[in-house]
């Protein structure tokens, strides 16, 4: 079983009714000082000796080196309130600090690498910006971002298409995977690259 679905299975919705239920929740957690987890939601219901969060209209914001989050969002949530690892179910996005926009189900944070996960069918694209013509598209199966070292990889069956400018027609790719790498303004494909 891969560790998303673990994850999953240990932070089940608990049966019964919850120890504390709270409207407006927000929580921040701090790591030498600094910030390193934000969650807000419009409900929680707090299941204490499960050690179990149940949120509604989740947004996670997750911090990595750089001052600017990861930014998560979602109907519904699941957080560990010990370890701080979630799950948002579901429809969900995460929107990069460089403006990358992720579109999937499932996202799963594991606090202790810092490290965003899903297993389902994804969509990329970078919010383009007025001043570039360039828009870099990606799909695929499986994400997985590392928030410390700003890297996101497509695990499976990638396609990539990129228009160039709008005088010129554009790039397609394929390949099993890629890693993008924002901060130097590259990708590699991998593995049955055409």
């Amino acid at each position: 079983m891969r560790k998303e679905h673990l994850l999953f299975a240990a932070l089940a919705i608990p049966t019964g009714r919850p120890t504390i239920e709270i409207n407006g929740f927000h929580m921040i957690e701090s790591q030498l000082q600094n910030r390193s987890l934000e969650v807000v939601a419009t409900t929680a219901k707090l299941y204490k000796a499960e050690n179990i969060g149940v949120l509604d209209t989740i947004l996670a914001l997750v911090f990595g080196e750089s001052k600017e989050p990861f930014e998560i969002r979602g109907k519904r949530g699941l957080l560990n309130t010990l370890s701080q690892d979630f799950i948002v179910t579901d429809e969900s996005t995460v929107l990069s600090p460089d403006g990358f926009l992720f579109e999937t189900k499932n996202i799963t944070y594991t606090a202790s690498t810092r490290i965003l996960t899903s297993i389902e069918a994804v969509k990329g694209s970078n919010q383009s910006d007025p001043k570039r013509d360039s828009l870099l598209q990606l799909r695929g199966q499986g994400l997985r971002i590392d928030v410390n070292k700003r890297s996101y990889e497509i695990v499976q069956k990638v396609q990539a298409t990129q228009r160039l400018n709008k005088n010129v027609g554009g790039l397609s790719i394929r390949s099993n995977s890629a890693l993008i790498y924002p901060d130097d303004n590259s990708a590699t494909f991998l593995r049955n690259v055409s």
